[in-house]
Order: structure tokens, then sequence, then C-alpha cells
């Protein structure tokens, strides 16, 4: 990804109440808000890149764990390793997200 993305909150009114929406951008979108006079929140520490990298850190810890059951013995088998290779699959897809 060439750009960073932060998390926008927009709260806007219509005619049932107000409505928050979320969503993924640069920083570019703030000079629309801003002229519009839309009032928004930016996350900063909430990109779209911590979410990936939270989401390898947990996959992580997946596959750490079935390793630890099948090295200690308690599932073996076929079924371990698929489970594994679906894991590791995920993992890859997700570093390949991450890199783009």
């Amino acid at each position: 990804m060439n750009d960073l993305l932060f998390e926008y909150k927009v709260r806007t009114k219509h005619r049932l109440g107000f409505k928050e929406f979320s969503f993924y951008a640069t920083t570019d979108i703030e000079e629309f808000l801003n002229r519009n006079n839309i009032e928004y929140v930016r996350n900063a520490t909430d990109t779209v890149e911590s979410r990936l990298f939270k989401e390898i850190e947990r996959l992580n810890n997946i596959i750490n764990e079935i390793e630890a059951i099948i090295y200690n013995n308690q599932i073996t088998g076929i079924e371990a390793r698929l489970e594994i290779q679906e894991r590791l699959d995920k993992l890859q897809e997700l570093k390949g997200v991450d890199k783009e």
C-alpha cells in the first residue's frame, strides 16, 4: 500500500436523527470534510496496516498453539496437518496483502 489509511468516524444528521459512519481513507479526505463542514474524528492508531499486523499476530499465536498440541500428541495425523496448512495459507495471504 502506498498511502497510509486511517479510520475516520463521521456523524451525520438525517430525518430520523443521527447516524455514525466509519470508513478508511487517506488524509486527502480531510479537505473534502472540512470544505463541507462535516465533523469527523480521525483515529490515528487504527489503520489498515495495524489491523493486518494484529491479525497476523493472532494467526501466529493460533499456529503456535496447534503446533504445541501436535507436539504433545493430543491430536495427530492428517487433520492436524490440514489445519496447520490452512492457517499457514491464511497467514501467507495476509502477509501478501501487507506487502502490496
